[in-house]
């Protein structure tokens, strides 16, 4: 796995299945060209783990950074990972694969958002049931005078924050999502 010192580029994410109760991790260094699953080998435990899977070859990506599951049981239990796919230059896409079988295998990425020439940060929320809620940026706040931007996925669709669906192909641009204004003026005093 991973070899870098940590910090908050580095972080794994975490998934208790709901089948078993097993925990699900994903993990890679920054923008690297590999990303790794483990599962534990029992339920709720983290002393102990399956062997770890480069799954990089199932997703198709580039450079990888940002993993993060969420699972929903109104789908059967599928499991969601996000993650930036770095493609060069200033440009990170937010990508999204799925696993119906705890996360043993993965479907080949799709490209969800994508801001050519722009760093995209995004937070992610799920409801664990229907719905992830996705909330990015077309740039970064440090000097870009970045907005912030909001969509939902649910049933398999995509839609707008007041449930308008999206007929727009993939990746997402920032033209067709709901935009909230943002500016570093606007950040709290630290």
């Amino acid at each position: 796995g991973p070899t870098t010192p940590s910090d908050w580029h580095n972080d794994p994410a975490f998934l208790v299945r709901s089948s078993d109760q097993r925990i699900l991790t994903v993990l890679c260094d920054h923008d690297a060209p590999t990303i790794y699953a483990r599962i534990s080998t029992n339920p709720e435990d983290i002393s102990a783990w399956g062997a770890s899977t480069n799954i990089d070859s199932s997703l198709g990506g580039g450079d990888y950074t940002y993993p993060y599951l969420t699972q929903l049981s109104g789908e059967g239990g599928k499991i969601y990972l996000f993650y930036r796919d770095f493609q060069g230059g200033t440009t990170g896409v937010l990508c999204y694969s799925t696993s119906t079988d705890g996360g043993a295998t993965w479907a080949a990425q799709t490209e969800l958002y994508k801001n050519a020439g722009k760093y995209a940060y995004w937070s992610i929320v799920s409801n664990g049931v229907d719905r992830i809620d996705i909330a990015v940026t077309d740039g970064t706040y440090s000097g870009d005078h970045a907005s912030v931007y909001h969509f939902y996925m649910t049933g398999g669709s995509l839609y707008k924050s007041d449930g308008t669906l999206t007929s727009a192909g993939l990746p997402l641009a920032p033209a067709n999502l709901t935009k909230r204004p943002f500016s570093p003026s606007s950040l709290p005093p630290s």
